[in-house]
């Protein structure tokens, strides 16, 4: 399909030609980002992330790999049951299904925010900042937090859970981060 052709669809060649050109940069998006496209139940963002760190090509992929990765019994059944059965009808789309070469980095420390924040106008923008300077993010308190972000000052139950583990508290992400 041509340009003209989706212009023609859209009404406009300006927002087609941006359509196609984001079109061809999907097809080289790497397996972490294509897996949790896919929808395959238990296989996210993190269980992509984790089978990207030991193999290179989708093609790799066996039970042993994904235990080797730290993927559940649950989520592996379910991925080699979707490579088996589907893959083969989507393998021949235009993408590498290969990995963009994810390195298991050392982290500053694994985050958790609670409440509004002051510093950033959303929690995305806050985690992405905070993932870009080499933390870990999450959702809820775990065991593996090590850091509670609380700039609302509210007494939350994320709060009280972190000070139950011990877990260190910070009022302001600047503190954190050094700005």
């Amino acid at each position: 399909m041509s340009i003209e052709q989706i212009a023609e669809g859209l009404q406009s060649e300006k927002l087609a030609a941006k359509l196609v050109e984001e079109i061809e940069k999907s097809k080289s998006a790497s397996l972490d980002l294509l897996l949790p496209a896919f929808s395959i139940p238990l296989i996210g963002k993190t269980a992509a992330e984790k089978l990207c760190k030991v193999i290179n090509h989708i093609s790799e992929l066996t039970s042993e790999v994904c235990e080797k990765a730290g993927i559940g019994p649950k989520a592996t059944e379910n991925l080699l049951n979707w490579f088996e059965e589907e893959f083969v009808g989507i393998s021949s789309l235009p993408f590498t299904f290969s990995t963009a070469g994810i390195e298991s980095k050392p982290t500053k420390g694994i985050v958790c925010i609670t409440g509004k924040l002051k510093s950033f106008k959303t929690k995305a923008e806050a985690e992405k900042f905070l993932l870009d300077l080499g933390y870990i993010v999450k959702s809820s308190i775990t065991k593996e937090v090590t850091i509670l972000v609380n700039e609302s000052g509210v007494e939350s139950a994320k709060t009280q859970k972190a000070r139950d583990n011990g877990v260190s508290i910070i009022t302001n992400l600047s503190d954190l981060t050094g700005e």
